[in-house]
């Protein structure tokens, strides 16, 4: 997956508002240390072409399902373990194994997911590429390793595309791990209403909030492992992230590059289930 509203390597002309001794440390000002950092994020996008098996929580408002997922090189594929916290019952589990034989059965399907979330990277990708025309970055502090930076909006931002409207209504803060030249983590919130094509095709209602995170899950490769997204309104642009979703993922273990969906579904089937409830 990839870190999804991350920055652009051309992020190169932004100020340096706070002269802390701090920041002093810093070699260079925010905007050039985010430009290695983003450089280092595009080509891992890029060059990193592996996948994993993890186990995943997700909480909506409909509830909470925890999943085992396997990437493919077509997509990912995953079987529900629990609901809200309890084991799936009889029936729910023999329906479970259904779903996962009919996408192995029809790969139609399982490519027209495939193709819903890869129509959200590209989404991804292009509001990437405006971040370096939407915000000013400032110094805030650092942990160790870890450089924290505040962004507002621009002043003189004005998007062509109309996703990116949502910029102009945004602050929040970036943390940089310093060793790897990695993003690990971008908060933010809405500080005004989003409204996109006068509300035809969604709204954000202010104070509505997101908090994503990445980390390294093993030998070098990251990926994210935590998304929050609370937010009131409709966007019609995603169709695979809600406006109101919480993720956490974890257990990350690598399969091969070459995996097929059918391999896939063996490694389901064969993770150890919790006992099913009556």
């Amino acid at each position: 997956m990839i870190f999804a509203l991350s920055f652009s390597v051309a992020l190169a002309s932004v100020f340096w508002q706070a002269p802390d001794t701090q920041g002093a440390q810093l070699q260079g000002s925010p905007s050039q240390l985010v430009s290695e950092v983003i450089a280092n994020e595009l080509k891992a996008q890029q060059d990193d072409r592996s996948l994993w098996c993890y186990r995943q929580i997700q909480r909506t408002d409909q509830g909470a399902e925890e999943l085992e997922v396997v990437d493919t090189p077509e997509g990912s594929i995953h079987r529900v373990l629990k609901r809200d916290g309890q084991p799936l019952s009889f029936e729910d589990a023999g329906r479970e194994e259904d779903r996962i034989r009919r996408l192995v059965e029809n790969p139609k399907e399982f490519q027209k997911r495939a193709k819903a979330a890869e129509k959200d990277a590209d989404e991804e990708r292009q509001l990437l590429e405006m971040l370096p025309f939407a915000f000013e970055f400032r110094f805030s502090s650092r942990d160790g390793d870890t450089v924290k930076l505040d962004f507002s909006p621009r002043a003189s931002f004005r998007p062509e595309r109309r996703e990116g409207q949502v910029f102009r209504h945004m602050v929040g803060s970036v943390f940089l791990r310093l060793p790897e030249k990695r993003l690990m983590r971008m908060q933010g919130q809405l500080v005004s209403e989003v409204k996109f094509f006068g509300g035809v095709l969604g709204y954000l209602a202010k104070d509505g909030t997101f908090d994503v995170s990445q980390s390294d899950v093993g030998g070098g490769h990251w990926e994210m492992t935590r998304l929050h997204v609370k937010m009131r309104g409709k966007a019609l642009f995603f169709k695979t992230i809600s406006v109101n979703q919480n993720e956490e993922d974890s257990d990350f273990r690598p399969v091969s590059a070459n995996i097929t969906i059918e391999e896939a579904a063996k490694i389901l089937d064969s993770v150890e289930k919790p006992s099913a409830a009556n």
